[in-house]
């Protein structure tokens, strides 16, 4: 790859992405990522399902839970976090390939 070469990647919701990736069948309920785990944790992505139910980003964890009660943040995975820079890396060498 030319170092002279920079790339901007927008990757909105990546947590959220990576989540319903790992779990596919999650997709039908209302997903939820928080900044901490607990009762003090901050919504800071929600799935289209939990749009539609109207949890909002920024609400605490038990707020999104009452509105609805299907809803639970997955849980972390280090070594997701650890290897999706990886893929993420390989796709856009790959899709750069193919404009160069």
């Amino acid at each position: 790859m030319d170092p002279a070469r920079v790339a901007c990647v927008e990757l909105p919701a990546l947590p959220l992405q990576l989540a319903l990736r790992a779990r596919p069948e999650w997709r039908a309920r209302p997903v939820v990522v928080v900044d901490r785990p607990g009762p003090c944790g901050q919504v800071l992505f929600v799935n289209d399902v939990g749009r539609r139910l109207r949890i909002p980003i920024g609400a605490r964890l038990p707020a999104a839970s009452a509105i609805a009660p299907g809803s639970r943040p997955p849980a972390r995975s280090p070594r997701a976090l650890q290897v999706a820079p990886l893929i993420l890396a390989a796709l856009a060498e790959a899709r750069a390939r193919n404009y160069s």
